[in-house]
């Protein structure tokens, strides 16, 4: 049972990081606009994103990726 190990263990067993980005799962198009978009909030592209189907968007996980892409 996963609620028995320490975090240390969990992370060993569970693996770290993901190796991608969330922003990378997206289609290119998509990516290219937000990113071509520097003016438009985190919060309206994640109610842009939802309204294509993608729910999983987060106003930090689209800073993340903005600052990743950009720096």
């Amino acid at each position: 049972m996963d609620s028995d190990l320490g975090l240390v263990e969990f992370v060993e067993k569970h693996g770290g990081r993901p190796k991608t980005a969330w922003g990378d799962s997206l289609p290119e198009n998509l990516r290219q606009e937000i990113l071509a978009n520097p003016s438009v909030g985190a919060r309206q592209i994640c109610r842009w994103l939802a309204a294509q189907g993608y729910l999983g968007a987060t106003e930090s996980k689209i800073e993340h990726f903005r600052n990743t892409r950009t720096a």
